[in-house]
């Protein structure tokens, strides 16, 4: 219905009492007691509201605490890849694989060697430095799991002191700078960093992805610190560890001369000669800590010394690691006769060259 501006003027407000305006009782409480209720609604929204917030931010925290389940940071360590040069393979082969081809052991870590470990979190510390159980919480607290590698569990199982404490962890290089930041040492190296002067010292875990890397079955066990398991990617490092048994990281079909080679020839950079001094010398150590070769043929190829295991390694070359005995032998075998060929060929060609001069110089003389 149309209204016009004359229609205005015919209509005239409610009468006024002294009391004050005119109200229609009804309607005005039925007004307040929506307004009530509106109230009471907003009330119950906003404690809902807030309660699914300190609900999401506890889940939040809680989410953080907990970080990488035991089932996940064993995912992360079996799926490691296996690196080749500066170039993962893209088959199937793990690096786990390519070390021991056995199947890794998990077992719960004993109360002793964790005590041990949070002996030396809480009473070391290096001159300006924190303690160590600081830099373990900030390793917590941005998410970076952290596995304490070799020597300091091997020493327990074989019932020896520790020397150092080495850790591996598993996170990339951008959080390991943000945690060095946050203990104040911004300054460490990567991707081997050291926090006094080798006392303390770690790597990512993927430095495990170099083929030749692994020593000793017994010095490649970890210890993951959050859920207090112990590592055995070889299947009998504990065991060797126990009996002091120098046992190198090859799965036991696959311990032979030819293989030994390679193995002594391994680092974390990949394949180098130098590398036989390095393991000769790791293994000497071991051996005047009452450690012994795990059999004789073994003891043998290590008395050879560097010079010597040069010499014998010297038809292996062209052979990768992982090639069964007889396989090396034969291939062995190949290898010095085509030497041997070679140097015949060497020989006669001289024979022949000093005949030519020979015979030239007497044509000359006639």
């Amino acid at each position: 219905i149309g209204f016009k501006p004359s229609d205005r003027a015919r209509r005239s407000p409610p009468p006024r009492t002294a009391a004050g305006p005119a109200t229609n009782f009804p309607t005005g409480l039925a007004m307040a007691i929506r307004g009530a209720l509106g109230d009471v609604l907003a009330l119950l929204a906003l404690a809902a509201g807030a309660s699914a917030v300190s609900h999401a931010l506890s889940a939040a925290s809680s989410l953080k605490q907990q970080g990488y389940t035991w089932e996940q940071e064993k995912n992360v360590f079996e799926n490691i890849r296996l690196k080749v040069g500066k170039v993962f393979t893209i088959d199937d082969q793990t690096a786990i694989r390519s070390w021991s081809r056995a199947p890794v052991k998990y077992t719960t870590a004993p109360d002793e060697l964790l005590n041990t470990l949070e002996d030396f979190k809480k009473q070391y510390a290096w001159p300006g430095g924190p303690k160590v159980d600081v830099v373990f919480q900030k390793f917590e607290k941005y998410d970076c799991p952290v596995w304490i590698a070799g020597g300091f569990v091997r020493d327990h199982f074989a019932g020896q002191p520790y020397h150092d404490v080495d850790i591996a962890v598993m996170c990339d290089e951008q959080r390991l700078r943000t945690i060095f930041e946050a203990i104040g040492e911004p300054n460490l190296g990567l991707p081997h960093f050291i926090f006094d002067e080798g006392r303390f010292e770690g790597f990512p875990l993927t430095q495990f992805t170099v083929k030749y890397m692994p020593e000793f079955s017994a010095s490649m066990l970890f210890l993951s610190v959050a859920h207090g398991q112990v590592v055995d990617p070889m299947g009998c490092g504990i065991e060797d560890a126990k009996a002091k048994r120098l046992r190198p990281a090859i799965h036991e079909n696959y311990q032979s001369a030819h293989n030994w080679c390679e193995w002594m020839k391994g680092s974390w950079r990949g394949l180098e000669e130098e590398t036989i001094g390095d393991r000769e010398r790791r293994y000497d150590k071991m051996r005047k800590r009452k450690w012994q070769p795990f059999n004789d043929k073994f003891e043998k190829f290590m008395a050879l010394g560097p010079k010597g295991m040069r010499d014998k390694c010297d038809d292996n070359r062209i052979i990768s690691m992982g090639v069964h005995p007889a396989v090396a032998a034969h291939n062995a075998r190949l290898a010095r006769r085509r030497r041997l060929l070679a140097s015949g060929v060497g020989i006669v060609g001289i024979v022949v060259l000093v005949m030519g001069v020979v015979i030239g110089r007497g044509i000359g003389d006639l």
